[in-house]
């Protein structure tokens, strides 16, 4: 089973997604939060095989440089960048 863990600060996307991922049968949603700051430490923490990532989160906080932080540390971590711009 895929480990995800989504990173989107509207609540609604973020909560779909997650039943959307776990309802599949293929994916374990093993965290969701709303802050791209706190991605890095959600991988050493959660382990997840794949981030789905917004790119604008939670007081501004930059998807994009918490993808670039990810790949630095965990470079194993698949990365899927979303926006809704």
């Amino acid at each position: 089973m895929t480990k995800v863990l989504v990173v989107d600060d509207h609540e609604s996307m973020r909560e779909s997604l997650e039943r959307l991922f776990n309802e599949s049968g293929d994916f374990c949603v093993v965290g969701g939060i709303s802050c791209a700051d706190h991605a890095v430490r959600m991988c050493g923490e959660l382990s997840p095989d794949i981030v789905f990532m917004d790119v604008c989160t939670e007081g501004g906080a930059s998807g994009l440089k918490a993808v670039e932080a990810i790949r630095k540390t965990y470079s194993e971590i698949k990365i899927i960048v979303m926006t809704a711009f």
